[in-house]
């Protein structure tokens, strides 16, 4: 659901910066997502007589699957960390690039071309 920008030289990386994930909501719910599923396997394996009177299963492999579930969330929530800080360092390099262009295009105009006959008026740079 979290989308990065492509590497650093890769001829798609301007547009796919423009639509990359800037948004840590997602990332949020990744975290909440492991925290329940943690919560929900640290309750099979603290009470297991309950838990099977409860729910029917077993709480040994109920803790092993809310484990794996907890691991995927986890490691879901670290990576869209990682892609939305990744997005939001590109989007900035981008914004400094095209203000380093127009400067650069302005601080051309400014100057007049040598041997053009037109000097430049005072108080310019």
């Amino acid at each position: 659901m979290v989308k990065g920008p492509e590497p650093e030289g890769h001829p798609n990386r301007e547009a796919s910066t423009a639509l990359c994930t800037t948004g840590k909501g997602w990332v949020v719910f990744d975290g909440v997502l492991g925290g329940f599923y943690a919560l929900s396997g640290i309750v099979a394996i603290t009470d297991p007589d309950r838990w099977e009177e409860e729910t029917g299963l077993n709480p040994n492999g109920s803790a092993l699957v809310y484990g794996g579930l907890t691991a995927v969330a986890v490691t879901s929530a670290l990576q869209g960390r990682r892609k939305v800080d990744d997005c939001r360092v590109a989007k900035l390099q981008a914004l400094a690039d095209a203000r380093a262009r127009v400067q650069a295009r302005r601080a051309m105009e400014r100057v007049p071309a040598p041997g053009s006959g037109i000097k430049r008026r005072p108080g310019s740079r």
